[in-house]
């Protein structure tokens, strides 16, 4: 019928439902441990919450290991947690995005105890292996693949 796994019209009304209700708890969670967006803000934005989207979401389907530790693992997914939700031989784990209530609560949160490994991506050496690595090299060889195309004109 398309190209979707699921019905376009269930995928609209599941990306619906999981805005309102992300939308609410995320927003009513920063408002109470963060406040109105007047005391730290960074270009318009929470400066704790950017922080987090920097180092957590945006990790999430990356394969730098970054783990927040046990206790805040209760609290928040970690990009490690997240990594083990793509595992084949860890399905149905970790399906939360910034909370691990929602794992606790129906039985799917996974806290791994150190660092574990197992195939990510196309199996290709990757040169980015840590997370320093991760956001320097790139900004690095695009400067020398610049400097080289200024020279050559």
């Amino acid at each position: 019928m398309t190209l979707f796994r699921k019905h376009p019209l269930w995928n609209l009304s599941a990306s619906v439902l999981q805005m309102i209700l992300t939308g609410t708890f995320q927003g009513a969670f920063l408002f109470v441990f963060y406040g109105t967006p007047n005391v730290e803000v960074l270009f318009g934005i929470n400066t704790v919450y950017m922080l987090y989207n920097f180092f957590g979401s945006n990790l999430r389907h990356s394969h730098i290991w970054l783990s927040w530790g046990k206790p805040l693992s209760y609290v928040f997914i970690s990009p490690a947690m997240h990594q083990i939700h793509h595992d084949p031989t860890r399905m149905n784990k970790n399906y939360g995005e910034m909370f691990a209530l929602w794992d606790w609560m129906f039985g799917t949160l996974y806290i791994p105890k150190r660092r574990e490994t197992f195939a990510i991506g196309l199996g290709e050496s990757n040169p980015h292996d840590t997370l320093a690595r991760a956001y320097y090299v790139p900004v690095v060889e695009m400067y020398r693949q610049i400097k080289t195309k200024l020279r050559k004109s």
